[in-house]
C-alpha cells in the first residue's frame, strides 16, 4: 500500500527512453534548507525517533537536473513485523522559499503537496524542491524500529529513499505554549488558524496577558543569529527554547509575534503563518517554524516526564551541558539530539 498512488501535475507522463537518477538528499527537520545546494547537515535517509503521540518530521530535498515536467511521489507504509504505521498518519508538505531577516532564502511556507505547484511560485529559479515528510505516531503504536521507502520521480529522473522510524515505548503529555493576539491580529484570524495552532500544541489568547498560572518564558525576537522562532533563527532554536525555559523554571512558553501581519496579509518574518490559503476549505499556510514549536513543546514534556520519574540527575547533567548557568546555550545540534535520545531510552526501559 502506498500513500497516494501519485501526486502529479500532469495526467500523463512522457515515456522515458533514458531514465536517470534523481538527485536528492535528506536532512533533519531542524535543518534550514537553502535555495540551491545542500543543507548543512545530512542524513542517510529519512531517520526519525520519537514517543507515541508525537509528530516527527524530516526533509527530503529533490534536485532535478532535467525539466520539471511532473512529480510523482509515493510513501509506503512503515512496518515492523505485523505492526504498521498507516498512510493516513503520513503527511507531505511542499515548502516554499521566503526571504529571512539575515538575507538568506530558506524553505519555510508549507503547503500540502497535492495543493502546491511544482516550481516555487515566488522564487521559480530555485533549484531545490524541498519536501517536509511528517509522521504522526498513534498512542497505541507498538514500540520498535519501523522501515519504509519514499519513491520520487520528476520527468525521467527517479530515486528511492529509505525511511527508518524508531518508536519508544512511552507517551508524553504535551505541555502548553501560547501565542498572544492583539485585537488587530484577530481580524486576520480564521477557524483554520485555530485548528492549525491546536495541532502544533499552541494555545491562542487575545490581549496582552498570559494565562494558565505559573511562570511564562518569552521567546526572544529580533536578534539576528540568536535563538528564536523568526525566519533565519537557528533551526535548533526549538530545542534550545525547551532547555532554556526549563533552566529558568518556566511553566509555559510565550511568543507574542506569532500572528503578526495576518490582518493586513503581510509576510512577516516573525509570524508563524503566511497570508493566503493552503487549499480548499480555508486551511492556512503554515510555516515550518510552527511545526518546530511542537518539537519544543514535546522536548519540554520529555524533560518534565524525566524529572517526574526520578531522572533529575540525568536532566541536570544535560541542562548544564546545553544551557550552562550564565552562559550561552549550545549551538551543537548533535548535543540536543543526543540528550533527547538518551532521555527517550531511559524512560522507555522496561516498557513495551
Amino acid at each position: 500500500m502506498v500513500l497516494g498512488a501519485a501526486w502529479a501535475w500532469m495526467a500523463v507522463a512522457a515515456a522515458c527512453a533514458n531514465p536517470a537518477l534523481l538527485r536528492a538528499y535528506t536532512a533533519p527537520g531542524w535543518t534550514d534548507v537553502p535555495q540551491h545546494g545542500v543543507a548543512s547537515h545530512l542524513t542517510p535517509g529519512v531517520i526519525l525517533e520519537g514517543a507515541r503521540g508525537e509528530r516527527e518530521g524530516a526533509w527530503l530535498v529533490l534536485q532535478p537536473a532535467g525539466p520539471w515536467v511532473d512529480l510523482e511521489l509515493t510513501v509506503t507504509e512503515l512496518r515492523r513485523g505485523r505492526a504498521v504505521l498507516p498512510p493516513e498518519n503520513i503527511r507531505v508538505l511542499r515548502a516554499g522559499y521566503e526571504h529571512a531577516a539575515d538575507g538568506r532564502i530558506l524553505a519555510d511556507a508549507a503547503l500540502p503537496l497535492q495543493h502546491s505547484k511544482l516550481r516555487d511560485p515566488r522564487l521559480p529559479e530555485s533549484s531545490n524542491l524541498p519536501l517536509w515528510i511528517e509522521f504522526q505516531l498513534p498512542e497505541d503504536l507498538p514500540a520498535g524500529e519501523y522501515r519504509g521507502t519514499v519513491r520520487a520521480r520528476i520527468g525521467c529522473e527517479s530515486t528511492e529513499v529509505p525511511v527508518r522510524l524508531t518508536v519508544h515505548p512511552l507517551s508524553l503529555p504535551l505541555g502548553g505554549g501560547e501565542v498572544l493576539l492583539t485585537p488587530e491580529q484577530l481580524r486576520g484570524w480564521t477557524p483554520g488558524h485555530a485548528l492549525s495552532a491546536r495541532r502544533a500544541g499552541v494555545r491562542l489568547l487575545s490581549g496582552g496577558q498570559g494565562g494558565g498560572g505559573g511562570t511564562g518564558w518569552q521567546v526572544p525576537v529580533g536578534d539576528r543569529g540568536a535563538i528564536g522562532l523568526g525566519l533565519g533563527a537557528p533551526g535548533t532554536s526549538a530545542y534550545a527554547i525547551a532547555w532554556l525555559s526549563f533552566r529558568d523554571g518556566a511553566d509555559w512558553l510565550l511568543y507574542r509575534e506569532g500572528a503578526d501581519g495576518l490582518d493586513r496579509s503581510l509576510r512577516r518574518q516573525d509570524a508563524l503563518w503566511y497570508p493566503g490559503e493552503a487549499g480548499p476549505g480555508g486551511a492556512p499556510v503554515e510555516s515550518i517554524r510552527l511545526l518546530r514549536i511542537r518539537d519544543a513543546l514535546e522536548m519540554r514534556a520529555l524533560i518534565a516526564e524525566a524529572q517526574r520519574r526520578g531522572q533529575g540527575a540525568e536532566v541536570a547533567r544535560w541542562s548544564r551541558r546545553l544551557t550552562p548557568p550564565g552562559g550561552h546555550c549550545s549551538n551543537d545540534p548533535d548535543a540536543y539530539a543526543s540528550a533527547r535520545s538518551a532521555l527517550l531510552r531511559r524512560l522507555g526501559r522496561g516498557r513495551r
